[in-house]
C-alpha cells in the first residue's frame, strides 16, 4: 500500500495587493513527533525520512481567499506558487491573512464536494504600524550550526532535532525585541533566509517554537535532482532578499547574518544596490581563529557605514541589541 499523499504550506508573505504563498506535495508516511529524549539513531533515521521524500509532480492546489479562487500544478519537484491578488485591498492589520487550500490528483482537477476538505496556510502582511522590518539568516545566526565545518554541520542537523538543537544565548529576547521596535507594539515583521533545504521547514518551525523565536516566514532552498550542481546559497540569498524589498518598498530593513558563509557579502551588496533601505547589519561572528575573515568583513563594513547602513561584527547576542538601541530599533 502505497503512503498517502499531503500537502505541505509553508508561510507566505505579502502586501495589501498580493499575497505569495508556496507549498509541496509529498507522498510519504507521517513522522512522529521528536522529543528531546530521541536518541541519535531516531534523529538520523528521522532526518533520512526528510531527504527522501517522494515529491509528487501534477497535483491541482487551489487557494480560496475573499471569495475568490486561485489555482495552480505542482511542478516535478512537487513545488506549487500562488500569487493571490483579490479585487479588494488585502486588510493588513491583520497580521496574519488565512488562506484555504484544497489539493487534488491531476484526474481530479476540483474538490469533489462543497464540503471536500481544506487546510490552512498563513500569510504574513505587515501592519500599519511596523516601522521596519528585519530579515534574519538561520544557520550560525539563530541556530548553532557550525556552518564553517560542513562535516560538524551535517553530524549536527543528521543527529538531533528541534528538542537538542542549539539556539544562540538571548536570541529569542533579541528577535522579540525587535519585533516589537522600540514603541513595543510595532509588530514588525521578521523574515527567515537561509540555505537550509525545504525538506527540513518543519523542524525549524518546531525549532523556534520550542525557543520562543518570533514567527515568520521560512525561505529555504530547494536541493531537488536540477539543483544538486548549484546548491551554493549566495544567489538564492540575493534573489530572496530582493524580493522582499521589493514587496515592501515602503519599509527599510535590518539584515542579520553571520560570517562563516557569505552574508556579510551578500548584505553589502543590497547596500549598495538599495539605497536607503538598510538601516543596519550585525553579523555574529562564527570564524573568530580567521584574521584574514576579520579583515574582509571590516572592510565590507567600512562600505556599508559610508552608505548609511552600520555593520557590526560580533560574536555576542548581547552586542547586537546594544547595536539595535543605538540605532532606536529597540526599547
Amino acid at each position: 500500500m502505497s503512503d498517502p499523499i499531503h500537502l505541505v504550506a509553508y508561510r507566505g508573505y505579502g502586501n495589501e495587493q498580493t499575497l505569495y504563498l508556496h507549498g509541496r506535495a509529498l507522498q510519504d508516511a507521517a513522522l512522529a513527533p521528536a522529543a528531546a529524549d530521541d536518541s541519535r539513531l531516531e534523529n538520523l533515521w528521522a532526518a533520512y525520512q526528510r531527504l527522501e521524500s517522494d515529491e509528487v509532480a501534477g497535483v491541482h492546489v487551489t487557494a480560496a481567499f475573499a471569495g475568490a479562487l486561485w489555482t495552480t500544478v505542482t511542478d516535478r519537484e512537487g513545488y506549487f506558487s500562488l500569487a493571490i491578488t483579490p479585487a479588494s485591498p488585502i486588510a493588513t492589520a491583520q497580521v496574519w491573512q488565512n488562506v484555504y487550500l484544497h489539493w487534488a490528483p491531476a484526474d481530479q482537477p476540483a474538490p469533489a464536494e462543497e464540503s471536500a476538505p481544506w487546510m490552512v496556510a498563513q500569510v504574513l502582511t505587515p501592519p500599519p504600524s511596523a516601522r521596519f522590518g528585519v530579515i534574519s539568516d538561520i544557520d550560525d545566526t539563530v541556530l548553532v550550526s557550525h556552518a564553517a565545518s560542513p562535516f560538524k554541520m551535517a553530524l549536527t542537523a543528521l543527529l538531533n532535532n528541534a528538542h537538542t538543537r542549539s539556539p544562540f544565548p538571548d536570541v529569542a529576547t533579541f528577535y522579540q525585541a525587535l519585533q516589537a521596535g522600540a514603541r513595543g507594539d510595532e509588530q514588525n515583521p521578521i523574515f527567515y533566509v537561509s540555505s537550509s533545504p525545504w525538506n527540513f521547514y518543519d523542524l525549524l518551525v518546531e525549532f523556534m517554537q520550542l525557543n520562543e523565536i518570533p514567527a515568520g516566514p521560512l525561505l529555504l532552498r530547494d536541493y531537488g535532482r536540477q539543483n544538486l550542481r548549484d546548491i551554493g546559497h549566495r544567489d538564492h540569498k540575493r534573489q530572496a532578499i530582493d524580493a522582499l524589498l521589493a514587496a515592501y518598498p515602503a519599509l527599510p530593513f535590518v539584515l542579520l547574518g553571520d560570517s562563516g558563509q557569505e552574508d556579510p557579502e551578500i548584505y553589502a551588496s543590497v547596500v549598495q544596490d538599495f539605497p536607503g533601505r538598510i538601516l543596519g547589519i550585525h553579523i555574529r561572528d562564527v570564524t573568530p581563529g580567521s584574521a584574514r575573515r576579520r579583515r574582509e568583513i571590516s572592510a565590507l563594513a567600512e562600505g556599508t557605514a559610508a552608505a548609511g547602513a552600520p555593520l557590526l561584527f560580533s560574536a555576542d547576542t548581547a552586542d547586537a541589541v546594544h547595536f539595535a538601541r543605538q540605532l532606536a530599533l529597540i526599547r
